[in-house]
Order: structure tokens, then sequence, then C-alpha cells
């Protein structure tokens, strides 16, 4: 699994994902399934599942890149993703969707037709 950068001007987080069994990845889906459509909280909701599913599925904290002396540098993000996104603005909501996507984009193993 490849880390990656998500985030929107100098607001930038690592994340380094590892294979997430097909179990833990149903456990999510099942849950996000399960929200009503006219819940007052689903969006919300939506967005725990998706940032607490992505701290469950690293294989190392993620990282915040910090500009010191002109340059980004990563540090380690205490509390993880959960207190880096603890707050569901339409910044954090967005990366944590698109981090979600990328990470289960990354769970489909390579394949192609051989002729």
């Amino acid at each position: 699994m490849k880390s990656f950068e998500i985030g929107y001007g100098d607001d930038k987080v690592i994340i380094h994902p590892r294979m997430a069994s097909i179990a833990e990845v149903e456990e999510t889906q099942r849950q996000l399934n399960e929200l009503a459509e006219d819940s007052a909280d689903k969006y919300q909701r939506e967005f725990e599942l998706c940032r607490d599913a992505l701290d469950s599925w690293s294989k190392s904290p993620a990282e915040k890149l910090v500009k010191e002396k002109g340059e980004f540098k990563p540090v380690k993000i205490e509390g993880g993703l959960k207190a880096h996104y603890a707050e569901r603005s339409p910044e954090n909501e967005r990366c944590v969707r698109e981090a979600y996507q990328i990470v289960c984009t990354q769970f489909r193993p390579d394949s192609r037709f051989v002729f």
C-alpha cells in the first residue's frame, strides 16, 4: 500500500495505509449502508466512520506537513486522524472522504488481461 498526501494549501496530511482484511472493510461498509438516508446526523456519522476506518487501517501514524525554515517536514500527529480531523468542516469532510476512497481503491489487486 502506498502512502499519500492529502489536504488543502499548506494544511497537508500524509496517510500510511495498510492492507485491511475483507472483514474489516465489509464491517465499515455495513455500518455506512445502515445509515438512514433521512437521518439528521447521516453525514456526521459517515465522516466519523470513514475517519475512524482510515485510522484503524494505518500501518503507522499519520503525519502533518509542517513548514520549518521554508521546507515542509512530516511530524507525527498525536492522537492520529481522529484528533486531526476532530471537527467536521467542509475541508475536513472532503479530505476524509477522498482519503477513504483512495485507500479503498488501493485494496483492489492489480490485474490485466493477457493475450
